[in-house]
């Protein structure tokens, strides 16, 4: 069993390679429940390529994370509760 991840556990976890602007965890609009993803941003590209080659299959919580660049822009609130 695993526990719920906070964008606290990222910002710890991921600041440890460098300085992270922002991190966001979607949510489901009508659970509220998370929908298993995190956006994490770092102050520059090379944090974020660092990140992806050393937290990729990191384990937090007992999960075992796996580390992507984004293929999109983070979307707004408004542009969630369009879908």
């Amino acid at each position: 069993m695993w526990l719920p991840l906070t964008t606290e556990d990222l910002q710890m976890a991921f600041g440890r390679i460098g300085e992270v602007r922002d991190v966001y965890i979607p949510r489901d609009y009508h659970s509220q429940q998370p929908k298993g993803f995190a956006f994490i941003e770092y102050a520059n590209p090379d944090m974020a390529r660092e990140a992806r080659d050393e937290m990729d299959r990191f384990k937090i919580k007992g999960r075992e994370l796996e580390v992507v660049f984004a293929q999109e822009r983070r979307k707004t609130p408004n542009e969630m509760r369009g879908r």
